[in-house]
């Protein structure tokens, strides 16, 4: 973002207005051209001049998504932030942000989005519940930031599980017990599977040459620098970080 000094407001949001549809119902967003246009490919794509019908009516359609989805992008298009999570069921919301940011490409507002995420984290931790899982897994790309956040997520929950188990239950009955859990997320998604063993493999050998046994396994998530489940373009400015990505 610039500078005090050179941020002009105005000139950002531009003088033409366009209208998004969403949803089944069709709930009506009118939105500044320049502003949405300067910070989705997809919306500069639509409204731009070559006889497009969103271009001629300055309008578009978005039935496939969720108006309340769409109602928290939009405070990120005008305000730059990501509204703050307090409770479990916001974390279902910020996962549909997430896979919303990832449809569109827009990085800047899936980084922060996750980084909603790890903060929301950092508190109680959230249910990583089968049917989260699930839709994460779907709604994403093979290479997404998300789903190697929720792969880390299940690895942290399946250590924190173990090391905390009962005295009075065998660690191996535990163990047993807590694969038989997690194949029922796994079962139906090899790549799901796959990806979760390799990263706790990965985990548990980075903390065994630093902490011989029986010390437990690293947490993975405090492994990683700040951005590490971040997306950034070429020459993209992290807003954590005062570096480009080249």
């Amino acid at each position: 973002m610039s500078s005090c000094n050179s941020f002009n407001l105005g000139k950002t949001l531009g003088l033409e207005l366009v209208t998004v549809q969403v949803g089944e119902e069709k709930r009506k967003f009118v939105l500044h051209k320049q502003l949405i246009c300067d910070s989705v490919q997809d919306f500069r794509g639509a409204f731009s001049a070559g006889g497009f019908k969103e271009s001629v009516e300055s309008s578009i359609d978005m039935p496939e998504d969720e108006p309340e989805v769409f109602e928290h992008f939009v405070h990120w298009l005008y305000r730059g932030t990501i509204l703050k999570a307090t409770k479990d069921e916001d974390f279902e919301r910020l996962l549909d942000l997430y896979i919303f940011a990832e449809k569109l490409c827009i990085n800047e507002f899936a980084n922060k989005t996750i980084d909603a995420i790890q903060d929301m984290d950092l508190r109680p931790n959230p249910d990583i519940t089968l049917e989260r899982v699930r839709k994460m897994w779907r709604n994403t790309s093979t290479y997404s930031p998300l789903r190697t956040w929720f792969i880390d997520a299940l690895v942290h929950k399946a250590w924190n599980d173990a090391c905390s188990s009962e005295e009075s239950i065998p660690r191996v009955d535990f163990y047993i017990k807590t694969l038989k859990e997690m194949w029922e997320v796994f079962k139906g998604d090899c790549d799901l599977c796959t990806s979760f063993f390799i990263a706790a493999q990965d985990s548990f050998s980075k903390w065994q040459s630093a902490y011989p046994y029986p010390h437990n396994p690293a947490d993975p998530f405090k492994l990683q620098p700040s951005c590490y489940y971040h997306r950034h373009a070429k020459g993209e400015i992290c807003h954590l970080q005062d570096y480009a990505t080249f």
